[in-house]
């Protein structure tokens, strides 16, 4: 039987935190583990056992939770201005499964298809009942049948296209159709790419699981799909490329029913995280998607009757960390034989089909571009198709005491290139950035191109019509909290900011309750992409970067009891970030 943790009776306040290891540094390597062997304490599977075991169970959390003299000591070493005992190198330290004691178990499952990858994804997810009580206002879980799946290896490129699967996997509640959402807008118009109508988009759902690796040894890529997570803990995913979800947004009308070039008509993205703890994502690459690349919300299933008893990932409560650590986001690729050449190709094809009547072309917005504003094919790729529209969202919802305030977030060791916006955007949540590059050389080039065609007031034009040229780097709003360490920013317009509008209906909250707070400790900025870098540490310097409204140095809050340092990562060169990243992302 598979071993995994259990907590009997969770609160609203109980927050459980594993001891601390050192997390993964290399390509591939396997996390650390909880417990003795590599495994936690046993399943309780029944009421009756829930019952008799409460009560060692709760000592046995106690004692787990405090640190040993030795950690204490290292802990005070490393960190003898620190008051606060348990810092860890990222937010799942400690808390990952050791998956490599599964190899050769029946546990440990090979894929190389689609199907095979659903059917093992499906024998991963756990049975459990989550019972609330309104007199206690607590929740109780009792595990009915646990998953038989730890280790899905993905052995081949995989093409997860909706329109590419058996019937089968079709009808596999791991799969949805990540297109049919938005049957509104499609049929106001939405011109779908040749491609789009061939492969389509799949989301593949991990739900109610517990304990679950999916990696390749070989750097599989997988195609025209993402993830999304939910109600699980202890997920990790390691050397997988993700590309090819994106579609240029057009019409074939002037008066369609979306707003085209806002790609808001689709929310797809590699990664959608939400009601879920400790997820570990590590040495992947990612190519350009359509809306974000990573999107987390609603971390807070512990807050009330509704969303516990559905939401609750079994064993835990409140506290939701996620680490994102050597991984590459890529953007668009200039491949002349890619996906985003091939699309482009196409919609040329059309244009250049139709010089006669313009009117009769199946993407009005691409024609508008070429004929009213002058922008050649090339140009229109470079300044457009190739850059990553959206980052990462943390938190979608802006009541963030009740879903996102716990979520705690950590970049380490990554590479950003070509993103416009959301480096991250964050509502309520806590992100620490350390030893990171983002580099937007080539989108700076490419603002320079729209704002001389005057193609950012397609608006004027057309208000259906949108062709933004924004720069923002690290957005914080509602009490959200942000540190970047040792990391390198070129040509990002807007640094920092806090951007939420907040219309009518946000005048319950005062300015303190919109307010962000941020750090920059040891940090470099290049704003016009010169070559020269203006060094940024508030801690040095309060005052070191200004202007700012609603997102401030005063308001930085380390989002635990204590208020005080919980995070240290092992620092890099700053000044050699550029070499030391050259290899994050996947290995082949």
């Amino acid at each position: 039987m598979k071993k995994k943790v259990m907590l009997s009776v969770l609160t609203l306040g109980a927050v459980a935190l594993a001891s601390c290891q050192s997390p993964v540094d290399t390509k591939i390597a396997e996390t650390s583990s909880t417990g003795e062997n590599g495994s936690n304490e046993s399943v309780i599977e029944s009421s009756e056992e829930i019952e008799s075991q409460e009560s060692s169970e709760q000592t046995s959390k106690e004692s787990s939770e405090q640190p040993s003299e030795e950690s204490s000591e290292e802990s005070s070493t490393e960190s003898s201005n620190e008051s606060v005992k348990n810092i860890k190198k990222s937010f799942v330290e400690g808390n990952m499964t050791d998956f490599s004691k599964y190899e050769g178990t029946e546990h440990y499952v090979k894929v190389s298809t689609v199907d095979e990858l659903v059917k093992a994804i499906e024998a991963a997810k756990d049975d459990y009942t989550t019972a609330w009580d309104d007199a206690s206002n607590t929740y109780t879980q009792t595990m009915n049948k646990e998953g038989n799946v730890s280790v899905i290896e993905i052995t081949q490129d995989i093409n997860l296209g909706y329109n590419k699967l058996s019937s089968e996997s079709k009808a596999s509640s791991v799969t949805e159709d990540y297109c049919r959402k938005q049957t509104r807008q499609l049929k106001g118009g939405y011109s779908q790419s040749e491609m789009l109508k061939e492969n389509g988009i799949t989301l593949v759902k991990i739900e109610r699981t517990n304990g679950l690796k999916i990696y390749s040894k070989n750097g599989s890529k997988l195609t025209h799909g993402g993830f999304q997570v939910s109600m699980s803990s202890d997920i990790e995913f390691a050397n997988l490329e993700m590309d090819e979800m994106w579609q240029w947004e057009d019409a074939n009308t002037t008066t369609p029913s979306f707003k085209v070039g806002d790609y808001d008509v689709f929310g797809w993205a590699y990664f959608k995280i939400s009601f879920s703890n400790n997820i570990f994502i590590h040495n992947c690459s990612f190519g350009k998607s359509y809306d974000g690349q990573i999107d987390i919300s609603d971390s807070g299933y512990w807050t009330s009757k509704g969303v516990a008893e559905l939401r609750a990932p079994y064993g835990e409560d409140r506290v939701s960390n996620i680490t994102i650590q050597d991984c590459d986001f890529r953007a668009g690729s200039d491949d002349p034989n890619g996906y985003i050449a091939k699309m482009m190709a196409e919609i040329e094809e059309d244009y250049q089909a139709n010089l006669a009547d313009l009117t009769k072309c199946k993407y009005q917005y691409y024609a508008t571009l070429r004929s009213h504003y002058n922008l050649t094919a090339e140009q229109i790729v470079k300044a457009i198709a190739l850059n990553q529209k959206k980052g990462f969202l943390c938190g979608d919802n802006s009541t963030v005491k009740d879903y996102n305030y716990y979520a705690k977030i950590n970049f380490d060791r990554c590479r950003f290139t070509n993103v416009e916006d959301r480096l991250p955007k964050v509502r309520g949540g806590f992100v620490y950035m350390s030893n990171c590059i983002y580099d937007s050389t080539t989108y700076y080039a490419a603002r320079q191109i729209l704002a001389t065609s005057d193609a950012t007031k397609i608006k004027n034009y057309n208000n259906k019509y949108k062709c933004s040229d924004t720069s923002q780097g690290i957005v914080g709003s509602f009490e959200a909290d942000i540190v970047a360490e040792n990391c390198v920013f070129i040509g990002i317009k807007e640094l920092i900011k806090n951007n939420e509008t907040y219309k009518d209906e946000y005048a319950q909250y005062t300015d303190k309750q919109k307010t962000g707070g941020f750090m920059l400790i040891n940090c470099l900025y290049d704003e016009d992409v010169t070559g020269n870098y203006t060094k940024l540490d508030t801690i040095e310097n309060p005052e070191c970067i200004q202007g700012i409204n609603l997102i401030s140095v005063e308001e930085f809050n380390w989002h635990n009891a204590e208020n005080e340092r919980d995070i240290q990562p092992d620092t890099l060169d700053v000044n050699s970030l550029a070499n030391l990243l050259t290899n994050c992302g996947v290995s082949k």
